[in-house]
């Protein structure tokens, strides 16, 4: 649940903080957090 709350706050300051490099970086996280939070076998959309 914190993890969750924290998580929409965090990625925005991340991303101004370090851009280009760090920002796929942030990307390749939500998209784990994604499949993490959705189980179901689905091919990922990237």
């Amino acid at each position: 649940m914190r993890f969750r709350t924290d998580f929409p706050l965090q990625m925005p300051s991340a991303a101004q903080a370090l851009p280009g490099r760090s920002q796929a970086q942030v990307v390749t996280n939500v998209h784990h957090a994604r499949r993490r939070t959705i189980q179901p076998p689905f091919p990922p959309d990237c």
